[in-house]
């Protein structure tokens, strides 16, 4: 007879955990949880005083960063060399701060560590046109953050134990990041690694920032220690790059930068009781060839391509990409059966909701639980969080099942985590986020555990001792039915004296505003589009229908009206509306409008500072406007590649 781990194990990675085709699903981990960032970065803190007080041979602490914050700066900075240059300032309330904890600054604490001996090595991202192209680097919203990171990767190379050990990570695809935060220290007698959502960045210590992190020993503190090792051997193989800061040469890295050996993990004693699988996402670099899809020949996109290196070339140890934290999480959504809980700061790919709502549609009384905080940093992707939750997650839901999806935000929090828990029985921790780009394009590493108790512990830490107040905190997992009757009543006996924190509001499920299509047919669903035909196509009735919409759909009227009418025509009548000849539409508070056009190639791009737009009109093909962030976006100019861009 299977035992109860077997049985999970079977359930969420199948019969053979070990099979070439997955990620393995290794036994004998240790691994503890760690919720925000004082908890985080005071284990860094603790790693780091251990490193500086042994005398243990090989001891090494490895840092990989999305943001590396370790720089102070109040002023200004220029960016770039001569005649390309431009200037920054980020004097008062933009100024740079840097990470400290305790009061202790972080990059003093790494230079101690590299001066008694440590083998330190830190790799950053950093966009590739950081400091080249002026108005990419604004607008794609990156300018800042690899700002601090090219300024923290300077200072630390100012000890010379780092000179040529902080190194800049290029591997990502160029509309990508690498997004993967974790450190990996120990000796020859030990090895941790840490990984989650959380950078050296000052504001990551702050009681609105909500995050999650785990410690892991084991094979699969190896696993992350593997592939640390293979983006660092990967970066210092390639040519070196070089960005300009104040006139400055930061090169990526340098011709001596040593690699990094081979290590094995030692055995636990006593052995973890864990099972835990390490889940990485490598991009593909698949790039559209199609030159009807660009404005250019195929021979002057080439040679656009090749001066701006905007091709890159695929990782060796992935030539085909890795989409391991993709797999796995589709194959743990289809097999739960009474919740699934997401606390991420995005809910942006319409793929991960449509499992969920596969799921829902098998199992309607399954429990679906959304927690959401935007960073007040990034600008809000409104009409991409509508598109895939209105027309993914609840399409086709029965109304009662409807009533066992709560979405919820948190209110003056950002809710950082990338924390997914299942039956209390799977979770995945680590810096994928729940949009296509974690899911293809970034470089990402996260943790999956199947545990008879890990997932409950947690759900129990996160959802008492995190987002309840009131009451004293009951020192056990709730029975699950109690617990997930917090979020809604109707789901069990909610616990006397336990209530959630008062900013974390229940939301509606958000509609989506009127889409258009013009000389274009219903969908099979019940969508509420509006579809105009042939003989409707004028000013004057296209007026009267959107006036007729406004009562289904209070508030999007005006703005549907004014954006179809500058985009149609010039004539004020009643005549035939007529496409000007050039034309281009900018949707700023409602989402898109889409319209089906004939006969009208062509290709236009344009970028805003966080998001990005693609308008694309071709032969029976919609026109439309995606946000960077939404699902469509990436399959642009190679449709027939799931994971170009």
């Amino acid at each position: 007879m299977a035992t109860p781990i077997e049985d999970l194990i079977r359930k969420y990675v199948g019969d053979d955990p070990s099979a070439a085709d997955r990620p393995p699903l290794t036994p004998g981990n240790r691994i503890e949880a760690l919720i925000n960032g004082p908890a985080y970065f005071a284990a860094m803190q603790d790693e780091i005083d251990a490193l500086i007080n042994s005398d243990a041979p090989d001891r090494y602490f490895y840092l990989s960063a999305w943001w590396l914050g370790l720089a102070e700066f109040d002023g200004k900075v220029t960016f770039g060399r001569i005649p390309l240059r431009w200037e920054v300032d980020w004097s008062g309330k933009y100024a740079l701060e840097p990470f400290e904890v305790d009061g202790e600054a972080l990059l003093t604490r790494l230079k101690a560590l590299a001066g008694m001996g440590c083998d330190v090595r830190v790799m950053s991202w950093c966009m590739p046109y950081a400091t080249t192209q002026e108005d990419l680097a604004e607008r794609a919203g990156f300018r800042d953050t690899n700002g601090q990171t090219l300024l923290s990767t300077q200072r630390l190379r100012d000890n010379p134990a780092l000179a040529r050990t902080a190194i800049l990570n290029l591997l990502a695809h160029p509309l990508g990041g690498a997004h993967l935060k974790c450190f990996v220290c120990g000796d020859g007698q030990r090895m941790q690694a840490y990984l989650g959502g959380l950078d050296p960045v000052a504001n990551r210590l702050e009681p609105t920032w909500h995050d999650v992190g785990v410690r892991v020993e084991g094979p699969s503190a190896e696993s992350a220690y593997r592939h640390f090792q293979q983006l660092w051997n990967e970066q210092v193989q390639r040519k070196v790059e070089t960005f300009y800061l104040d006139g400055e040469a930061i090169p990526s890295h340098f011709q001596e930068t040593p690699r990094i050996p081979d290590r094995v993990a030692p055995l636990l004693i006593p052995p973890g009781d864990t099972h835990v699988q390490s889940l990485r996402t490598v991009p593909r670099m698949v790039y559209a060839q199609d030159s009807a899809r660009l404005p250019v020949s195929p021979g002057v996109r080439r040679v656009l391509q090749n001066l701006t290196q905007f091709e890159r070339p695929p990782l060796s140890f992935a030539p085909n990409g890795l989409f391991e934290f993709r797999d796995v999480l589709r194959r743990a959504i289809a097999a739960a059966r009474r919740y699934v809980f997401i606390a991420d700061q995005s809910f942006y790919s319409a793929e991960v909701m449509d499992w969920i709502n596969l799921r829902l549609l098998e199992v309607p009384t399954l429990k679906v639980i959304l927690l959401y905080g935007i960073d007040p940093f990034d600008e809000p992707q409104d009409s991409v969080l509508r598109e895939a939750l209105d027309r993914h997650l609840i399409r086709g839901l029965p109304r009662e099942t409807l009533e066992n999806i709560a979405f919820y935000a948190w209110e003056g929090t950002t809710v950082h985590a990338k924390v997914t828990l299942i039956d209390d029985e799977w979770c995945a921790i680590g810096s994928a986020n729940c949009m296509r780009r974690s899911l293809y394009t970034d470089l990402e590493l996260s943790v999956a555990v199947v545990s008879e108790t890990f997932a409950m512990d947690l759900r129990h830490r996160l959802w008492v001792d995190t987002y309840c107040v009131d009451g004293p905190r009951p020192p056990a997992p709730l029975p699950l039915d109690s617990a997930l009757a917090l979020w809604q009543g109707s789901w069990g006996r909610r616990p006397a004296g336990l209530a959630l924190h008062p900013e974390l509001l229940r939301k509606p499920m958000p509609q989506l505003p009127l889409m258009v299509h013009i000389l274009g047919r219903a969908p099979q669903d019940d969508s509420p589009d509006l579809f105009l035909e042939r003989d409707l196509a004028s000013r004057q009735n296209l007026r009267s229908l959107l006036d007729g919409y406004a009562d289904r759909a209070p508030g999007t009227e005006s703005l549907i009206t004014t954006a179809l009418l500058e985009l149609l025509g010039e004539d004020e009548g009643d005549g035939p509306m007529r496409l000007t000849a050039q034309f281009e539409v900018e949707v700023k508070q409602r989402g898109a409008v889409w319209l089906l056009l004939e006969g009208h190639p062509g290709w236009f791009q344009r970028t805003r500072r966080q998001r990005m737009y693609a308008i694309v009109i071709r032969r029976d093909v919609e026109f439309q406007i995606y946000s960077f962030f939404s699902e469509e976006y990436y399959e642009l100019l190679d449709p027939d590649s799931r994971n170009a861009y």
